[in-house]
């Protein structure tokens, strides 16, 4: 029983909720995406569509300015994602290029670091791509 006690008290720090909705075998694997005419279509409509405007909850960006820039930052991912899907990649790439954007927003207002983190997950699930 102390070991059991042990085993589960000194894990839980390794533990996080994203980890722990998901199966080891679906955490840890990397699978390669390719380009497609849907995936394609998703990227274009998903660039097209203006970003950190009032949405439910969230109360538009400040000003202009600061919408202009969270929105560019945004966009030049979709665009980084459509390059990386031409060229074949995987799901890490991927991910990896969702996390270095979130640290970007790390500078900006709560609402637009929390809106930007909605925006990317949106964009990771529409590609068939987990968390990050």
């Amino acid at each position: 029983m102390k070991a059991l006690f042990r085993l589960i008290f000194f894990s839980l720090p390794y533990l996080t909720l994203k980890n722990i909705r998901k199966p080891l075998k679906e955490r840890s694997q990397d699978r390669k995406i390719e380009s497609s005419p849907e995936l394609n279509e998703i990227l274009k409509i998903l660039r097209s569509e203006k970003k950190f405007t009032e949405h439910q909850f969230y109360p538009g960006a400040p000003s202009e300015e600061v919408r202009t820039r969270c929105e560019n930052r945004i966009d030049q991912f979709l665009d980084d994602l459509s390059v990386a899907l031409d060229r074949g990649t995987t799901t890490r790439v991927l991910q990896s290029k969702a996390s270095k954007l979130q640290q970007e927003f790390r500078s900006e207002d709560t609402e637009e670091r929390e809106r930007a983190g909605d925006y990317i997950a949106n964009i990771l699930a529409r590609l068939g791509i987990g968390d990050i």
